[in-house]
């Protein structure tokens, strides 16, 4: 791949058009994280025009890049969102509330109607599955502020796991929905149901329960509550997400484990987890471990390297980042080269 900054943007703008839906995926979102005005037509055209539900991370991107130049594109999406009627929720109608909800933070209350329609006859989605993002959106109008004043914590917790959602109350994926909304609200009844959730069958809930509880509860007990949770984790996943939280208010956390998970841990899942806990706390001495784990035998492992190694900043780091150009995977490759267009754009 050519290093030339040009040649990078055009490279991660033509990723819309792979013939790999993930990949594509994976591009739109770097393009938002760029936020350059200049992707929003590709991205305008990216989201018309695949008929896969992944092209929801184009909304998400054409919201945070902020350009009003995408709103009638979203609009025509909440309408009509050109990906199969599977009458669930993960094509037709997650594409529909993700495009009201790029709306909303574009200011433009469009998609409304749409949200309405989910709060009165899908309740498992609206209190489920896009919840968090609803919660997310910046309360600039009374409309706004009503639809997130419904999702109480109470509400979000018993209105999932009512009759008819009682399936989907049983999936980890739903559950860590729920969980992350519950760690957008503050309050004692929020944080009461997330330390119910630290108890919770997944790994994956319980590391999310934590993430929340961490966000709206510093109180001695419940940081207290959580290096307990560390100390006798049964899981990778719960050691590698539980050292990342706890590092952030207690400085003598002992992060080795970390280095050592990114390398040795069995689980690529949780190779990758290591990887992206390290890149996220950014400290320098991290960076050799990050490094190592571009020789990773899996892709997904080599990515996160290269988003860690970002954050990581550095000389050394930014030339390792250029040699991930040339990987074998289209998806380190772009990784590497949103990490130079990032780090061009701070210069």
């Amino acid at each position: 791949m050519n290093s030339a900054p040009g040649s990078l943007f055009t490279s991660i703008s033509a990723a819309l058009r792979h013939k790999d839906p993930v990949v594509q995926a994976d591009a739109a979102r770097m393009l938002g994280e760029l936020r350059r005005a200049g992707a929003v037509p590709d991205l305008c055209a990216y989201v018309s025009e695949s008929r896969h539900c992944y092209k929801t991370a184009g909304m998400e991107a054409l919201a945070r890049i902020g350009d009003d130049a995408a709103v009638t594109t979203l609009q025509a999406l909440v309408d009509a969102p050109n990906v199969q009627d599977d009458w669930y929720w993960f094509m037709h109608k997650s594409v529909r509330a993700a495009a009201a909800i790029a709306l909303l933070r574009l200011n433009n209350e469009y998609g409304l109607y749409y949200l309405e329609d989910l709060e009165q006859n899908a309740k498992s989605l609206f209190y489920g599955w896009f919840a968090p993002a609803l919660l997310r959106v910046p309360s600039h109008s009374p409309h706004v502020r009503s639809l997130q004043d419904r999702l109480t914590p109470e509400r979000v917790v018993v209105k999932s796991e009512a009759p008819g959602a009682d399936l989907r109350a049983t999936d980890p994926s739903f559950v860590i929905a729920v969980v992350e909304a519950l760690g957008e609200m503050n309050g004692p009844p929020a944080a009461e149901h997330l330390r119910r959730f630290l108890t919770w069958r997944s790994r994956y809930v319980r590391a999310q329960a934590a993430l929340g509880l961490c966000r709206i509860s510093t109180g001695e007990e419940d940081i207290a509550r959580l290096s307990e949770m560390l100390r006798t984790a049964a899981t990778d996943f719960e050691r590698i997400r539980l050292t990342r939280i706890l590092v952030e208010h207690d400085p003598g956390t002992d992060v080795d484990p970390l280095v050592h998970l990114a390398r040795h841990a069995t689980e690529t899942f949780d190779r990758a987890a290591a990887v992206e806990a390290m890149g996220e706390l950014g400290f320098e001495s991290f960076a050799p471990a990050t490094a190592q784990a571009l020789e990773d035998e899996d892709p997904w492992v080599r990515q996160c390297a290269v988003e860690a190694l970002e954050y990581i900043g550095g000389e050394a780091a930014r030339e390792r980042i250029r040699r991930a150009l040339a990987d074998t995977h289209i998806r380190v490759r772009l990784q590497a080269a949103k990490a130079l267009l990032a780090k061009e754009s701070a210069a």
